[in-house]
């Protein structure tokens, strides 16, 4: 049973994401363009952008290869070893294309460097497209958040 429920996480990172409404213009200096192939391939190079940044203002980026592909699912070794926490959300960018292939919703230590699951970017905007329920971030509850 234990390997049957590792399996299902591995296949599926899709369960984690939030659609919001906003109520004014989003700068488009803020978006990012998903990238029409909908997920990275093995041994591609990609890009970590932090939603945290540098701390100080600045961007703070980490490169790694993607190692695996699922439809709902990819995993990524980084290059080097950082502290993944509050990384959520952050896009994941090919550097092949420059367009981003995905979300990172988890992450986990292996052998000094980190291991990131990833929600593929053409499963975000499949979901995207077919909501027809957005709510406020005031309408959720705190145990939501």
């Amino acid at each position: 049973r234990r390997r049957q429920r590792q399996m299902c996480i591995r296949d599926s990172l899709s369960a984690d994401f939030l659609l919001l409404e906003v109520d004014q213009a989003i700068l488009e200096d803020l978006l990012v363009v998903p990238d029409p192939r909908g997920a990275p391939q093995p041994g591609e190079r990609v890009t970590l952008y932090s939603g945290l940044g540098d701390g100080r203002g600045g961007v703070r980026v980490h490169e790694g290869t993607v190692q695996s592909v699922e439809e709902r699912a990819f995993w990524v070794l980084m290059d080097r070893w950082f502290n993944p926490g509050q990384m959520s959300g952050s896009p994941i960018v090919s550097q092949y294309t420059g367009q981003t292939v995905g979300m990172v919703v988890v992450g986990s230590p292996r052998l000094g460097r980190i291991l990131l699951g990833a929600h593929p970017i053409g499963s975000l905007v499949d979901l995207a497209t077919s909501a027809t329920e957005f709510p406020a971030l005031s309408e959720l509850g705190a145990e939501s958040r």
